[in-house]
């Protein structure tokens, strides 16, 4: 039984994020645009949405830039926290006592949230310097990096792809997420955007209206942030966008862990042509996400978000079997690396406070690993892992 201790991996870890920070400082910013103003700016460290700039209205006078991030690579380098617009894996969100068991070996990872490993632990592919590459085009670019095998006591060596493109026309931003594996491994690969539709900087979330096509999610102990194995209905509970309502009706009612807010998992209804019924379209214990018609199964819509004053709206298609809705309750308005700034709005300087900022994340359930009940989060060799998800922008 090989295990990978705590104390051990703080150090690599230390080493290898300062590795990677001096190789991202180097790394060239990407830009997408087309000829209707819609612009994505994207940098090769943690593959990551810096800018997305989106026309604010029907006449596309005007660009508003709603996704959350810093100034300069330096931000995204060094900064353990919160991942802003980047690729996150190799498994995103939480795994429980920082622990897992596969094929009859246990794994021991590092716990960096309270007692579980969160967003890839001790290696966070959100710091790493991805290769980056663009189309002649300037409509899509694709980053690419490979996850040793060990890499943050994680099994087998990862090849990830990520491929972001956008329309000759209209403002979508369309994300194709994908991975092979030599060894079983568990992997869920997201993006970690943060969005604002009054723009980045502007103020909070709270009066943005969110509808949910999830009429089930999965509750957690209150603060733990860890699913309980439990598939349970929405309605009846803070947790139910099946109407539209503003985020800030049932805030204060969430379980966003020691703050209150939204970090919560949805189960997303069967995609168009699924076998299984609402809410497990998936079977317990296989994995959606590596079946073979994962890369081209339709995407279904997830949730739609409108900004009440300017109609601004985003609406978000997937093949995911679950989706995480964050309200950014953990963002502290404090500057977290010396002379590096979150963004800026009107040529301000901005630190982002609490619920500045939402987040979407299209993803394999919470814990999976550890949760037979669950869909399936392993890869193995042989097979292809497939997260596609949609970010269209329009205007009510």
């Amino acid at each position: 039984m090989k295990l990978y201790k705590t104390s051990i991996q703080i150090l690599l870890a230390t080493a290898v994020v300062a590795a990677v920070s001096v190789l991202a400082v180097s790394a060239q910013d990407i830009t997408l645009q087309n000829k209707g103003g819609f612009k994505v700016v994207l940098t090769p460290t943690g593959a990551t949405v810096q800018k997305l700039l989106v026309p604010s209205s029907k006449g596309r006078r005007r660009l508003v830039n709603v996704a959350l991030g810093y100034d300069n690579v330096t931000g995204y380098a060094m900064d353990p926290h919160p991942n802003f617009g980047a690729t996150v894996g190799r498994v995103a969100n939480r795994i429980a006592n920082a622990s897992f068991s596969l094929d009859g070996k246990n794994y021991t990872l590092l716990a960096n949230d309270g007692s579980s490993s969160l967003h890839g632990g001790a290696v966070p592919w959100a710091k790493a310097a991805w290769r980056g590459s663009a189309s002649r085009d300037e409509l899509s670019a694709t980053f690419e990096y490979t996850s040793v095998d060990g890499e943050a006591g994680f099994p087998g060596t990862v090849t990830a792809k990520v491929v972001y493109s956008i329309p000759a026309k209209g403002s979508a931003l369309a994300i194709n997420m994908s991975a092979t594996s030599d060894k079983a491994t568990p992997l869920n690969i997201i993006n970690h955007a943060y969005f604002n539709l009054k723009g980045a900087g502007n103020g909070d979330i709270l009066d943005h209206v969110v509808q949910l096509s999830a009429r089930y999610y999965t509750p957690a102990a209150d603060e733990a942030l860890i699913p309980s194995g439990v598939v349970a209905p929405v309605a009846g509970s803070p947790y139910d966008f099946t109407r539209p309502k503003a985020i800030r009706r049932d805030l204060m009612r969430a379980n966003g862990g020691a703050i209150r807010g939204y970090d919560t998992n949805f189960v997303l209804p069967p995609p168009p042509g699924a076998s299984g019924k609402a809410p497990e379209w998936w079977a317990p214990g296989t994995n959606p996400q590596v079946a073979h018609d994962a890369p081209s199964r339709p995407l279904a819509w997830s949730a739609t978000v409108t900004e009440p004053r300017s109609g601004l709206r985003l609406r978000m298609l997937t093949n995911a079997p679950g989706m995480q809705l964050y309200s950014g309750n953990n963002l502290d308005g404090k500057q977290p690396v010396p002379g590096v700034v979150d963004g800026k709005a009107g040529g301000r300087e901005v630190y982002y406070q609490r619920y500045d900022g939402l987040c979407l994340e299209a993803q394999a359930f919470p814990n999976a690993i550890n949760t037979p009940a669950f869909p399936s989060s392993v890869l193995r060799p042989g097979q292809a892992f497939s997260n596609r998800v949609t970010y269209e922008f329009g205007c009510a």
